[in-house]
């Protein structure tokens, strides 16, 4: 039912449900990095050991990736002229294209304001 990406209603499926899926690790990662983040010294402070920092970087990975097939798929299903879905397509281009740059927004202040707590 699903399997054929060349059709742009399938294109515009995929686009609007990756990129719902996608808001789910890029908003994990967001709450990982405001649990830690103390509002005193100004940063997000980690251990080295701890489980932080993988978790912090699958989620954002994940989202990362999720957000810009969903942005691709979002694309290239609004360039089809016969698209009977092009809502979908329009909500999957730019809900992926907003997460993906929520994520990177997320990674360069975590890059910027992070803390990393000798054990």
């Amino acid at each position: 039912m699903f399997t054929n990406l060349r059709r742009s209603e399938v294109q515009a499926r995929y686009a609007l449900v990756l990129s719902v899926l996608s808001a789910v690790p890029c908003l994990s990662a967001a709450m990982l990095a405001w649990r830690n983040y103390d509002p005193v010294l100004g940063q997000i402070i980690y251990g080295s050991d701890g489980r932080f920092l993988p978790l912090f970087a699958g989620g954002s990975l994940a989202a990362l990736g999720l957000a810009a097939s969903a942005f691709a798929l979002g694309w290239s299903s609004l360039v089809r002229p016969r698209n009977e879905r092009s809502g979908s397509s329009w909500i999957g281009f730019f809900l992926g294209g907003a997460v993906a740059t929520a994520t990177l927004i997320l990674l360069i202040a975590f890059y910027m304001i992070r803390l990393e707590q000798p054990t």
